[in-house]
């Protein structure tokens, strides 16, 4: 009971010299660590979900193009945003969830450690029984009727001893090992897992700057109704594409699909804007020979090979 106190107090990093051993405290401090991230990316995904929410409601008033249409089968601007910007609220939960993997794989770790230190502590408790045993033999006489039992537990202490010293040799050269394949694991969930939702991340910012794209520009002369928004069916193609790109994505995956790479209203071409560097208020790349353009052709190289 002691000892499973003892070990839960050694895993709070509010005390972490208490109970346990002081050369965990690192690991447990990444182990936290982690939690913490867990805790923000978890919460950022809830605001941003909510955050997208409220872009949709602001917008229901606000005109047909924004958000004013009735039709359930056709989305408006501000809508088909909130369902893009609820795609990356999942990505980053879903990056969340690879935090959960993460921390077990390094809890693995620990436990492999402290079971590794209960040898060492049973290693120095026999060690001291096996020196009391060899002083308590050395004052007993050669005619002491206790003699051969004390020689004999001399013999079971340094036995134990030397199979514990065995064990222990094997079980750090086995941790070692282990540390290595463990991490191989869990640091290719972080950064695969990033990798994940910035690709995710960037298929849902490159549609939503066509979405941006869509939001009419032209002046209403006062007195004179807004022009009517005829661009729904192009605003559902955009939202499909994206919703389907970003389906494609996941940790184990070695490409990714094209992205959009022609705005699709000719009517802004004329903009010079300084954000997008070029003519089109929100321009995407050009494509290349080697990709959609987004990464140098280094980076792209890289990850045909992969």
């Amino acid at each position: 009971m002691f000892k499973t106190a003892a070990s839960k107090l050694a895993h709070n990093t509010t005390l972490p010299a208490l109970g346990g051993n002081k050369d965990l405290r690192f690991l447990q401090d990444l182990i936290t660590a982690e939690k913490t991230v867990i805790i923000a990316l978890q919460k950022l995904s809830a605001d941003y979900s909510k955050a997208a929410e409220a872009l949709r409601a602001w917008g229901q008033a606000e005109g047909d193009d924004l958000g004013g249409t009735d039709c359930l089968s056709q989305q408006d601007i501000l809508s088909a945003s909130t369902a893009l910007l609820a795609q990356f609220s999942a990505a980053l939960s879903q990056y969340a969830a690879h935090g959960h993997t993460i921390r077990e794989t390094l809890k693995s770790i620990r436990s492999r450690e402290e079971a590794l230190d209960e040898l060492k502590r049973r290693r120095r408790t026999v060690h001291r029984k096996a020196e009391d045993a060899d002083k308590k033999l050395s004052k007993m006489g050669p005619e002491h009727k206790h003699l051969d039992i004390q020689t004999e537990l001399l013999h079971r202490l340094q036995d134990e001893i030397r199979g514990l010293d065995s064990e222990i040799m094997t079980e750090e050269a086995q941790l070692g090992d282990f540390k290595r394949a463990s991490t191989r694991i869990w640091l290719g969930l972080k950064f695969g897992g990033l990798l994940e939702c910035c690709e995710k991340g960037t298929i849902v910012g490159e549609y939503g700057k066509l979405l941006v794209s869509e939001i009419p520009e032209e002046i209403t002369q006062p007195g004179m109704p807004r022009s009517l928004y005829y661009g729904h069916t192009r605003i559902n193609a955009l939202v499909n594409d994206a919703v389907s790109g970003v389906g494609q994505i996941s940790i184990g995956s070695t490409g990714r699909p094209p992205l959009p790479t022609i705005p699709p209203k000719e009517s802004f071409s004329s903009l010079d804007s300084p954000i997008g560097g070029g003519p089109g208020q929100y321009p995407v790349p050009p494509p290349s020979a080697g990709g959609s353009g987004l990464y140098p052709p280094a980076r792209r190289e890289l990850r045909a090979v992969a």
